[in-house]
């Protein structure tokens, strides 16, 4: 018999809880618990059914800079994408793929982490979309492979770290 999924909860380290915790609130998701001790903090945020942990270490983990991407499905992407523009954001709008035929776009958490925002179906009204080239296309491999052939990214202790990248679709 094949598991049945109910919901997927995904945990990401981070620098700062409180800036965290408000550009996810900016995605729609609210605390819903939330704990502290002298060498750590964590924070489970929840929209719909979905939730992301939040988790703060002193010292930090040393944590790899690898893409953590999560790829989150909205209802109406422009009025999110317009609200992330009044907070100061800057997302960038990557196109209609078919994945997304009502639009993709990638903006940055507080961590440098790339999020991922679609819409599964075309807005009343939305014009028909075009055929779009693959190369257009956002890559999470490509950001990955850029990331590792920067300057300084050759360093063997991050050899050893587990992988962080996480997906996540919320709706």
């Amino acid at each position: 018999m094949k598991p049945v999924l109910r919901r997927m909860d995904a945990a990401t380290y981070v620098k700062d809880i409180e800036a965290s915790r408000a550009f996810y609130e900016l995605l729609g998701f609210a605390e819903v618990r939330s704990g502290r001790g002298p060498s750590s903090a964590w924070s489970a945020l929840r929209n719909g059914r979905d939730t992301v942990l939040l988790t703060a270490t002193w010292p930090p983990l040393p944590v790899p800079r690898f893409p953590l991407l999560f790829y989150f499905f909205f209802e109406d992407l422009d009025a999110l994408l317009n609200g992330l523009g009044d907070a100061g954001l800057k997302p960038v709008r990557l196109g209609h793929p078919p994945h997304a035929p009502g639009g993709e776009a990638k903006v940055t958490d507080p961590d440098g982490n790339t999020i991922l925002l679609g819409q599964e179906a075309r807005s009343p009204g939305q014009p028909p979309g075009q055929e779009e080239d693959e190369q257009d296309w956002f890559s999470i491999l490509k950001e990955a492979a850029a990331l590792a052939q920067a300057p300084g990214r050759h360093d063997s202790s991050l050899r050893d770290q587990p992988n962080r990248e996480v997906m996540l679709a919320a709706g």
